[in-house]
């Protein structure tokens, strides 16, 4: 297999001059550009960025480390993130922690391996230890994360989360539910938090009654969604109406309405979060929270791309922060109350 090496030799260059021509140097005469270039074109010799990571100290990879690269909330945001760095000339190394920690740590080393450029990582930040990501704010590696992460200062992308599960509940207060109920998100996502804390306050806002037993131990899977709905369904007197940590979830909720004999949005009406494609062909459509992932996906790609180049030159960093606020999608999942079983 042809190396840098090789390439060097058969052009009469030297290895940092292949390199230079690799990574577009402005200083390489055009002569030089062309034999090199000549000699890569006859060979089609692609380059490996690793090897030109060790001489140059770039190999324009960026890592995603999210935690589930199948859910599709993620993959939208991932197309954002490649719109932006495609025509850049970077490639994007994507990793799946499956929101565990232990896989967390492991994607990390896997990026560092790689020796990636910059990061952008969905962190676990409440009830974690942070200390992996310290090291990345010390070592001074580009990196952006989902969600502000509680006492280091890297620049993140939020959304306002409580605003929207005010908007849900406000919503579905106005159609006149009374008991509506919550299925939280995994106990360490800031974001799941957030909503959690969201909804108690427009439960206070609207002088609902608060029931413990209608705030269910959520998750972010299908199979979540079943198991903590299939147990609010159960109880004796269920809530009118379900929130979900996202559409994921929702759609495990409407498993287990089947699967408890209840209609949507007869006897239970169903909101979610994201508005994933799917969610506007569930039967029936799902209301649902939508979130600029695109859009998101292409900030925190802009973002890290110019703290690499900082970096670079030598220039301070300065981090920033920009919030997203999503927008409530009204599809036919969610209905006024009706029938004696669900009167107050």
């Amino acid at each position: 297999m042809l190396t840098m090496n090789d390439i060097a030799e058969l052009s009469g260059c030297a290895r940092s001059t292949v390199y230079a021509v690799l990574n577009h140097k402005s200083w390489v005469s055009e002569n030089t550009r062309k034999k090199v270039q000549k000699v890569i074109a006859e060979h089609q010799w692609t380059p490996d960025r690793m090897a030109a990571g060790l001489v140059g100290g770039s190999t324009n990879l960026i890592a995603l480390i999210l935690k589930d690269v199948l859910n599709p909330f993620n993959s939208q945001i991932v197309e954002g993130i490649n719109s932006v760095l495609r025509p850049l000339d970077y490639n994007a190394l994507l990793l799946s922690t499956m929101d565990e920690h232990s896989r967390e740590l492991e994607a990390l080393k896997v990026a560092r391996s790689y020796r990636v450029d910059g990061m952008i990582i969905t962190p676990q930040q409440v009830g974690v230890d942070l200390s992996h990501l310290w090291k990345i704010k010390e070592a001074g590696e580009p990196c952006i994360t989902f969600g502000c992460s509680p006492g280091i200062d890297f620049s993140y992308l939020d959304l306002d989360e409580g605003a929207s599960t005010v908007r849900i509940v406000g919503y579905l207060s106005e159609l006149g539910h009374r008991r509506i109920g919550f299925l939280k998100g995994p106990d360490t996502s800031l974001s799941a938090k957030q909503r959690e804390d969201g909804f108690r306050e427009a439960v206070m806002m609207k002088q609902l009654e608060y029931r413990p037993e209608y705030s269910g131990k959520g998750g972010a899977t299908l199979k979540d969604g079943f198991e903590g709905a299939k147990k609010l369904f159960s109880l004796e007197v269920p809530p009118t109406a379900l929130i979900c940590y996202n559409d994921l979830v929702a759609a495990g909720a409407y498993r287990a309405a089947e699967e408890s004999g209840l209609s949507i949005p007869g006897d239970v009406s169903i909101v979610g979060f994201d508005d994933i494609e799917l969610a506007s062909v569930f039967g029936p459509p799902l209301t649902t929270v939508r979130q600029p992932c695109f859009e998101m996906g292409q900030w925190m790609a802009r973002q890290v791309i110019a703290e690499i180049d900082k970096k670079r030159s030598g220039e301070p960093v300065v981090t920033e922060s920009k919030q997203f606020i999503g927008e409530l999608i009204i599809r036919e999942s969610t209905a006024p109350p009706r029938g004696k079983k669900y009167e107050n």
